[in-house]
C-alpha cells in the first residue's frame, strides 16, 4: 500500500494552459527546478520545468510547443533536476533549451551534462577582466568600452537596434580566439543563425 501511495504521490493532472505554463494539480513531492513529463499519449511526452510550487498545484513552463497540452492530461515527476549537455561539440550549433539540435546537422555527441541551476562562483575566484572585447560599433567601443567576462545590458525599446547591435559584435569577433553564445529566449522557431 506505501509503495502505491508514493507513486500516485509522483503523478498529478494537468489543470490548466495558457502561454506556455502549465497548472498541475497534485505532485505532492515536486522540487523547485525539477523536470516533469507531460504524457499526451504513448508516443509524444512533453518536458517541462517547475518553476513554482503551490500548496495544491505547482506551476511548470512547456519546453516544447504547448498547442497539445490539454486539462486532465497525466503529468509524471523524474526525481532530476534540470540539466544540459555541455562540450565543444555544441559550438555552431542551434539547440533547443534540452540541448537537442535543431539545425538539422545530425545528432550532438555530449556525454558531459551540467545542472541548469547552479551557485555562481565568488568574485575573489573569478578572473579580472583584463582583455578587451570589441565590437565594432565605434561608438560603443569608445563610450562604453568592454573586456572579456565582463557583463552588459542592451536595453531599449522594441525595434531599436538592439539585436543589430549583439549581432555586430559577434560577427567582430571572427578570427578572433572568442567564443560567442547567442541565446533567443522567445524568438520564433524560424529564426536561424548564420555560423562563423
Amino acid at each position: 500500500m506505501n509503495a502505491s501511495k508514493e507513486y500516485f504521490n509522483q503523478l498529478g493532472i494537468v489543470e490548466s494552459v495558457g502561454d506556455g505554463i502549465v497548472n498541475v494539480k497534485g505532485l505532492q513531492n515536486a522540487v523547485n527546478g525539477e523536470m516533469v513529463e507531460i504524457y499526451i499519449s504513448s508516443t509524444n511526452i512533453v518536458k517541462a520545468l517547475i518553476l513554482n510550487l503551490g500548496n495544491k498545484w505547482v506551476s511548470v513552463v512547456s519546453l516544447a510547443s504547448d498547442a497539445a497540452i490539454k486539462p486532465g492530461l497525466f503529468v509524471a515527476l523524474t526525481n532530476e533536476l534540470m540539466s544540459i549537455p555541455v562540450g565543444d561539440s555544441l559550438l555552431g550549433r542551434v539547440v533547443s533549451p534540452l540541448g537537442e539540435p535543431l539545425d538539422d546537422i545530425g545528432l550532438i555527441s555530449c556525454v558531459d551534462r551540467n545542472n541548469v541551476e547552479t551557485r555562481a562562483p565568488s568574485i575573489i575566484v573569478r578572473a579580472s577582466v583584463n582583455v578587451p572585447l570589441e565590437t565594432g560599433i565605434k561608438v560603443v567601443d569608445s563610450l562604453v568600452p568592454i573586456g572579456h567576462g565582463q557583463r552588459e545590458l542592451i536595453i531599449g525599446d522594441s525595434k531599436t537596434g538592439k539585436t543589430a547591435i549583439a549581432l555586430d559584435a559577434i560577427l567582430n569577433q571572427k578570427n578572433k580566439d572568442t567564443i560567442c553564445i547567442y541565446v533567443a529566449i522567445g524568438q520564433k522557431k524560424i529564426f536561424r543563425c548564420s555560423y562563423l
